[in-house]
């Protein structure tokens, strides 16, 4: 109750109060009254309590949700920027995800719609959204980058053939054998032209120093296609049966993107037949299914790598607005998730990835680059545990005192070219990690001609195989968006 004279709390038949020591007279109703108001505020401080309590409990159910969705956070077709200053695609629709767990079989990953640009588009390869993008996704390492690029693009220009072709063999040092992937080659000239933005038939073409070699270029491609779609010699002297199906992926990917750029119908018309060809050729019976041999159907294999140049060949075409169905990326990508290992998420190459196949990472590259551009979530368990092993054991380095065997033995741009993209895709401290080690490691190896030849595979392909992996390495700031 309180004291009717200095109104403080005292006990209840209190004579005196004990602050101010007047004595308290007081009848029953004062008695009740004061009951009454000790008793609303012990219930409002109570009530306080509780709301706090509740307001605590929610805010840890807020946090609990976001964590809960960012790992099953659905991510749009790598690729989308609607709304952006370069893109003015619709926002895909994509479905429900499932992640590649440990002990559980390889699902098959809905693929969002890929965003498709309009003939003469990819406007963001040119300046001055190139420009700005590669800013953005180079940070201090920008200016060595786009160095790099413009003198890795003089070297190609500069050996391109009068029949718009590039060699593999003689000067360029590549093997005879492989000859019969000379439109393979041609095509990766191609597309490291393209993918910085070169091309005929565009505003401004005409100051564009390069725009005349890439016309060759994708003539020279639209030449060696024939009635079936396919591109370069199905049979090579000497008995040789080509794996001709690498030049099928990488000639499609640069007569889309050209078409994509250009608009011609012609290269519409060669992209359309070299899709089909394509999609014939994909495995549907065994444990290959989803994924492409060297060889068109009837094939016994499939392997990642023939694999992700096909897959990223029809990417391009859809997004030059060419038809693919979606499930054949389903496949393809379930494919992959086939031959990974379920413990170490290694990826093999024509199996399931075993401890035989050593420590190799140019599969698992393929397949973490292959998730995240079909859509696969970057908080996945097989994204998180490929990205991991490709910055323990696969960051890019080079160092000019090596000795010629170990730089064929260290240098990859094969597998750099995939994880450089996968890795862009991911952002964030991996990838300023990677990109840092990337660009100075490409920078060292490029040689006073705009070369790159100290590559495992340029034996085998050439320098302009080595300089054209690179360039596009380099290009991937502003390659796809």
């Amino acid at each position: 109750m309180l004291c009717p004279h200095c109104s403080q709390d005292i006990p209840i038949n209190q004579q005196y109060c004990p602050v101010c020591g007047k004595k308290v007279e007081v009848d029953l109703q004062d008695i009740e009254n004061s009951v009454a108001v000790d008793v609303a505020e012990r219930r409002g401080k109570m009530l306080g309590r509780i709301l706090i309590n509740a307001i605590g409990a929610l805010a840890v159910l807020w946090v609990v949700l976001m964590l809960y969705n960012d790992y099953y956070r659905q991510e749009k077709l790598a690729g989308d920027r609607s709304g952006s200053f370069c893109f003015s695609a619709p926002s895909p629709e994509i479905k429900d995800e499932n992640r590649l767990e440990v002990k559980l079989g390889a699902p098959v990953v809905p693929v969002p719609e890929i965003p498709r640009v309009e003939p003469r588009g990819m406007s963001w390869r040119r300046d001055p959204f190139r420009e700005k993008l590669r800013a953005l996704g180079a940070g201090d390492q920008t200016q060595d980058a786009a160095g790099c690029v413009a003198a890795g693009l003089k070297f190609l220009a500069s050996r391109q053939q009068k029949d718009g072709g590039w060699l593999i063999s003689g000067d360029e040092g590549g093997n005879p054998t492989y000859d019969w992937g000379r439109c393979g080659v041609t095509a990766l000239a191609c597309l490291a032209f393209l993918g910085d933005g070169h091309a005929w038939g565009v505003e401004g073409d005409d100051k564009d120093p390069y725009a005349a070699s890439v016309r060759k270029g994708i003539a020279y491609l639209v030449g060696q296609q024939d009635a079936s779609g396919r591109f370069g010699p199905k049979e090579a002297p000497g008995g040789i049966v080509p794996h001709y199906m690498y030049n099928q992926g990488m000639a499609t990917a640069a007569v889309a993107e050209a078409y994509a750029m250009t608009g011609e119908p012609e290269l519409r018309r060669a992209a359309e037949k070299a899709v089909q060809y394509i999609l014939k050729a994909q495995q549907s019976t065994g444990q290959s299914v989803g994924g492409w041999d060297y060889y068109e159907l009837p094939a016994t294999r499939a392997d990642s790598s023939v694999t992700v140049w096909q897959l990223m060949a029809l990417y391009s075409a859809r997004q030059a607005g060419l038809k693919v169905p979606a499930e054949i990326f389903d496949r393809g990508l379930a494919f992959v998730d086939r031959m990974t290992d379920r413990e170490s998420f290694r990826v093999g190459y024509d199996r399931p990835w075993t401890s035989s196949e050593g420590v190799g990472n140019g599969s698992t590259a393929i397949a973490l680059m292959l998730q995240l551009y079909l859509g696969r979530s970057p908080s996945s368990v097989s994204v998180r545990r490929q990205a991991r092993l490709l910055l323990a054991e696969s960051l890019p380095a080079y160092d000019p005192k090596w000795s010629a065997a170990d730089k064929a033995g260290k240098v990859d741009y094969y597998t750099g070219y995939h994880a450089a993209m996968a890795m862009q895709r991911l952002g964030g401290k991996d990838w300023e990690l990677w990109n840092k080690s990337m660009v100075k490691a490409l920078k060292a190896a490029q040689d006073s001609k705009g070369c790159w030849s100290a590559d495992k595979w340029t034996k085998s392909g050439g320098r302009i195989y080595s300089t054209a992996m690179a360039v596009l390495t380099l290009e991937v700031y502003y390659r796809y968006q």
